[in-house]
């Protein structure tokens, strides 16, 4: 199966929010995406679908975090979740070949190029 991964753009908001809740069987996390699109942590360049079969079958998110100790240099990384796979293609090892890709994609570190 080929699968493309590509940014999101506003007209995958309801198929992720369709694939979100049926993964997740909550709408916790929908409304999780639709709190950090808003905020300023957001960066539509690392929130990413899975294309398969010319439809979006599975969504990540990478959103930067800061972790500090309070005694060193506080570090930047980014944290990844949720990760949704639309039901209908789970159990077929979309995950791990979408994580990879994804990470793939992202780079070793996603966040300092992009200067966050």
């Amino acid at each position: 199966m080929k699968l493309i991964i590509r940014p999101e753009s506003s007209a995958d908001y309801d198929v992720i929010d369709h694939i979100l809740f049926d993964a997740f069987n909550s709408d916790e996390e929908v409304r999780l995406v639709r709190s950090l699109r808003i905020s300023g942590h957001f960066d539509p360049k690392l929130s990413l679908v899975a294309i398969a079969s010319d439809s979006c079958v599975g969504y990540t998110l990478f959103t930067p975090v800061i972790i500090s100790d309070g005694k060193t240099r506080p570090v930047k990384v980014a944290g990844l979740g949720p990760v949704a796979v639309r039901f209908d293609f789970q159990r077929r090892g979309l995950v791990r070949k979408w994580l990879s890709l994804v990470l793939i994609y992202a780079g070793p570190n996603p966040i300092r190029p992009l200067q966050y």
